[in-house]
């Protein structure tokens, strides 16, 4: 493996969500040893509530980037090999600004994303949206990093 490359590892098994690391060899460290990362995947099962971690948008805007189509054509290969899947996609926003505004936000981003795997193939009934806005917040929103782990997309396996 070269240096100074990240590379991402995701496994894979059919009926499983396989959780993403990554592994980044220094460029000024000698490497004499073998390395071993665990990678753990999941059952999918019904009310499976899985963090899509690299998903980006333009700010204030449901414009996706394209740092985000890694893990999107992750996404799209799980839903393609188990053809029974149907997920919700749930869009999450920080705390500042207009309640309805944020709340329109996330369910644009969420349909931004429906759209994508739409586009990509998948068909538009195994896929539901909801915005649930600041609603759901997984830290208290007291610094920009905390807010920054509010703003993200889940999806939520609905059938199997």
């Amino acid at each position: 493996m070269p240096k100074g490359v990240p590379f991402v590892l995701t496994p894979a098994k059919p009926s499983y969500w396989g959780e993403t690391d990554t592994l980044f060899l220094r460029r000024d460290h000698y490497y004499f040893q073998e390395h071993y990362i665990d990678l753990y995947l999941d059952p999918a099962e019904v009310n499976t509530r899985i963090p899509l971690e690299a998903i980006f948008f333009q700010q204030s805007k449901a414009i996706i980037l394209e740092s985000s189509y890694p893990e999107l054509n992750r996404l799209f290969t799980v839903l393609t090999d188990n053809p029974n899947l149907q997920i919700r996609i749930e869009g999450h926003t920080d705390n500042i600004g207009k309640a309805e505004d944020l709340f329109r936000l996330s369910e644009e981003r969420a349909a931004a994303i429906r759209d994508f795997l739409i586009q990509k193939g998948i068909a538009a009934h195994r896929l539901d949206i909801v915005g649930h806005g600041p609603k759901y917040p997984l830290t208290d929103n007291s610094s920009d990093a905390q807010r920054q782990k509010n703003r993200r997309v889940e999806i939520v396996i609905t059938k199997i």
